[in-house]
């Protein structure tokens, strides 16, 4: 019997008895080997809203959940090989890649559906299923090794942690409310954003009542920002389609409930659109919509998320470059572009 089938029944079996799943460790690969052999398409001109410029930056070896760039500027993927939902036996499928002339190198395999990518100084923090790494020391050429900050998160098939973003001294992080997750986790930080020093040490929990907020981000006013998907007929139990209720974009503010009755929702997407990464570009709030192809942006004069950029496909995140282009991490495309938005060039609605 082979140690993937072996390790596929460990899971099953310690789901059933209610125990923790034994994920195995992550293989750091300092020094940066060679991704999958993948087509190139880099440099290719996309058709992104009505002749916006765009290209291809980078093609990846599968889908990309995240991406982020490195304080000397280069840029990481979180990539995952299994299709979303993660089924039991794709959990062990995911890895960082480093993106070097449009190329991928692996930094660490064996990840379980890395989401969360964030650079605190030279060093890297990864979320996936059950914890948050640190990779030390990560540059153009190598790295120092990884360590587990926080650990024994829950996490089921559609829920996890997820997003991550730092500021004074704190890392604040995005945990799904996992409803099937394992009785000897902890359970408590379901739906929550909760922060940690760097180490992993005093955590704190600062927001409750959210669904499964994928990725966070704070405006240059300090403000926090998040969107949270709405329930799911697959994933919610006894919720029929009348019973569930659009993506929200939340201002979070430490100490604040937003479960039904809470705090109101900044805007309210359309149901299933499924927002995913956000940014902010120094003027507005950016959120991707992975199951609609778009990027909307936050009008705080309406109260509405409206329309930014649209013909993508499957947009997971979505950030600023050192150089003023956004770059878009395109789960269905296996790819990362790039897009400019020319000096004075307004938005149009409606296509």
């Amino acid at each position: 019997m082979s140690l993937h089938i072996l390790f596929v029944l460990s899971m099953l079996m310690a789901i059933l008895k209610g125990q923790p799943t034994p994920l195995p460790q992550p293989q750091l690969v300092c020094g940066f080997g060679v991704g999958d052999s993948v087509e190139s398409t880099v440099g290719m001109q996309l058709a992104i809203n009505e002749g916006l410029p765009a290209e291809v930056f980078a093609n990846l070896p599968s889908h990309p959940s995240s991406i982020v760039f490195a304080p000397d500027g280069t840029l990481y993927a979180a990539v995952t090989y299994g299709e979303y939902p993660v089924k039991v036996a794709d959990t062990m499928r995911g890895g960082i890649y480093q993106v070097v002339n449009g190329e991928s190198r692996l930094l660490l395999e064996g990840l379980h559906h890395p989401v969360g990518l964030l650079f605190v100084g030279d060093d890297l923090y990864v979320s996936h299923l059950g914890e948050v790494l640190r990779i030390k020391n990560v540059n153009g050429t190598s790295c120092s090794g990884v360590d587990a900050v926080v650990s024994n998160l829950p996490f089921d098939e559609a829920h996890q942690t997820n997003g991550m973003v730092f500021r004074d001294g704190r890392i604040f992080i995005s945990q799904g409310n996992a409803l099937y997750a394992s009785s000897q986790s902890r359970l408590e930080l379901r739906g929550t954003i909760f922060s940690v020093l760097l180490d992993g040490s005093d955590l704190r929990v600062e927001v409750t009542g959210l669904r499964n907020t994928f990725d966070l981000v704070f405006d240059d006013l300090g403000r926090l920002w998040g969107a949270d998907n709405g329930p799911n007929v697959i994933y919610d139990p006894g919720i029929t389609e009348e019973d569930v209720t659009p993506d929200e974009l939340n201002l979070l503010v430490p100490g604040k409930d937003y479960d039904s009755g809470g705090e109101k929702p900044a805007a309210l997407f359309e149901k299933h659109v499924a927002a995913s990464g956000i940014t902010w570009d120094g003027e507005r709030v950016l959120i991707a919509l992975w199951a609609w192809g778009q990027v909307r942006y936050y009008n705080s004069a309406t109260g509405t998320a409206d329309d930014f950029l649209w013909n993508l496909s499957a947009p997971t995140d979505i950030i600023v470059g050192p150089d003023g282009w956004y770059y878009i991490a395109e789960w269905q495309g296996n790819r990362i572009i790039r897009v400019i938005l020319p000096q004075g060039q307004e938005i149009v609605r409606g296509r």
